[in-house]
């Protein structure tokens, strides 16, 4: 939410009160040991992302999803409201319908949207089974 998260004294505003996503940032960094900067990086990057944004270089090949050929691994996080499972389940459903393969894996947390950042052992375990080998021999 735009604008500070308290006012100073009765009604009077300072320019140095801080906006509550400051005061949030400061808060997830003490939590998280996570540099603020750095968060506010990785967010403004995860906001910008578009899969169905056409890229800018120059390019004869016309973009779409079925360009993409390998499986799509896919993470909802149950209690999330910034990027809820339904969004999670629309995407995987515009990337099947290119053929894409997709699997989608469901954490449950407490932590909504945060827990990458919270729930690390749980993150961490979704992701060394995803990092196991795979035979590929036939």
């Amino acid at each position: 939410m735009a604008g500070p998260s308290h006012l100073v004294g009765e009604s009077a505003w300072s320019s140095r009160t801080p906006y509550r996503v400051e005061t949030y940032l400061e808060h997830a960094a003490d939590v998280f040991a996570f540099d603020a900067r750095a968060y506010i990086t990785l967010t403004g990057a995860m906001d910008h992302h578009d899969l169905l944004r056409c890229p800018t270089s120059p390019s004869t090949e016309p973009w779409s999803l079925e360009r993409i050929t390998a499986e799509v691994q896919m993470t909802a996080i149950d209690s999330d409201v910034l990027v809820p499972s339904e969004e999670i389940d629309d995407l995987e459903r515009l990337l099947q319908r290119a053929n894409v393969r997709t699997v989608k894996h469901v954490l449950s947390s407490d932590k909504g949207h945060d827990a990458f950042l919270g729930d690390t052992e749980k993150l961490t375990r979704l992701l060394k089974k995803l990092m196991e080998p795979i035979d590929l021999s036939v």
